[in-house]
């Protein structure tokens, strides 16, 4: 089959969720079909970026988002009630030509990413498929809760709006799917869409033990310019630490990612903590701590990044709200903790103790090998595709 792919930004290189999420996609489909891949971008790509993606795709069309127009469809927004987050993305001319190319290469189906690129594939003539990812809503939400004083109506609109387009563009599409169950219990609490969960995988041969030695005793990874992962790790260094470092002065941190957030600069005032920003080689940023602590308090979406740790059998501390999403065994392939002291508690027992550590890294790579992969993941996907396919003949 030949597949129409939209994605609001170039699939490689790899440093946000989103990204890692249909870069995959994208490798598995691939294996059996012929992909054209439309990307929308904010920055001209280099010219490996793309030769990397020519792997997997046949045609590549990318589309530039100036900062001009960007600013337009915020403001014609604002006035008409839309949403900011699919206003962002959104160009009328970048439709046209999209439809285009829809008809010239006659695809089978089109795979959406994003409700963002939603606006771009309601209206084509072939069978649709959104991937949400997770409820944009619940996130915009949690801004509204959290942000700062004068960003707090803006969140709250846009949560308003999302809420209503998220139910309203399903009936534009054929499928649907979402990262979690935790996620589609939120875009649909009264549980009356058919939306499958497709988790995201890991490349449990790459994501493995590597021979790095442990420099630090904790470690974070992440975007560091993401509201969620500034606010964990700002938890952890003013919450958690000081309760750490009551007992166990000298403990470590390393907190690694791109885009590093002045607020996360800030944190490097104190020289137990490193912020190393973005890093080539992710692996060795995991493997450089002895735990990994991810006090992220945040509803949706499931985190890559604990399932990369676990697969590098790092022990792994979060909250039980992410693990949700994950849903490892407490005490045996993950731990959890709601407050600070619990997880300055058991930060300190796990440091003291590097067989349970062992235990619990051996154990949690165990369970992400089992779980979660790729080719599993876009299974439904497929069988939908070949049900359109065999209908339609």
């Amino acid at each position: 089959m030949k597949v129409l792919v939209l994605t609001s930004r170039l699939p490689y290189p790899i440093e946000k969720g989103d990204k890692l999420r249909v870069y995959h996609q994208i490798r598995e489909l691939a294996k059996k079909h012929e992909l054209v891949l439309c990307s929308l971008i904010e920055e001209k790509p280099e010219k490996e970026s793309l030769d990397h993606l020519r792997k997997f795709c046949s045609e590549i069309y990318t589309f530039p988002l100036d900062k001009m127009g960007i600013a337009l469809s915020l403001v014609k927004a604002f006035l008409t009630g839309k949403s900011i987050q699919v206003a962002y993305f959104y160009r009328n001319s970048i439709h046209e030509k999209i439809k285009e190319i829809a008809n010239d290469h006659k695809a089978d189906f089109v795979f959406c990413q994003l409700i963002r690129m939603s606006e771009y594939a309601k209206d084509l003539e072939m069978n649709r498929a959104l991937d949400y990812m997770d409820c944009f809503s619940e996130g915009m939400s949690r801004q509204a809760r959290e942000g700062k004083k004068w960003q707090k109506p803006i969140f709250a609109r846009e949560a308003r709006i999302l809420r209503n387009y998220q139910r309203e563009i399903y009936n534009s599409f054929d499928f649907h799917s979402i990262i979690s169950d935790q996620d589609r219990k939120l875009l649909d609490p009264d549980g009356v869409l058919d939306i499958k969960v497709m988790p995201n995988g890991i490349d449990s041969t790459y994501f493995a033990p590597i021979d790095v030695k442990e420099k630090f005793d904790l470690v974070f990874v992440g975007n560091m310019g993401y509201f969620p992962n500034i606010n964990a790790v700002k938890y952890l260094v003013h919450r958690v630490m000081p309760l750490v470092w009551q007992k166990r002065p000298e403990t470590s941190i390393l907190i690694a990612g791109a885009r590093p957030h002045a607020d996360v600069l800030a944190l490097g005032s104190d020289k137990r903590v490193h912020i190393s920003g973005w890093v080539e080689d992710i692996r060795e940023s995991y493997s450089s701590g002895k735990v990994f602590v991810a006090p992220i308090f945040a509803g949706s979406g499931q985190q890559n990044k604990i399932l990369e740790a676990m697969a590098m059998e790092r022990p792994c501390l979060t909250t039980p709200l992410v693990n949700n999403a994950i849903k490892a065994k407490p005490g045996l392939e993950i731990e959890e903790a709601e407050d600070e002291e619990t997880f300055a508690e058991k930060i300190l027992e796990l440091l003291q103790n590097p067989a349970k550590c062992a235990q619990l890294g051996t154990r949690g790579r165990n369970f992400v090998r089992e779980k979660y992969n790729w080719s599993k993941s876009v299974e439904e996907l497929e069988a939908w595709a070949n049900e359109q396919l065999l209908t339609s003949k």
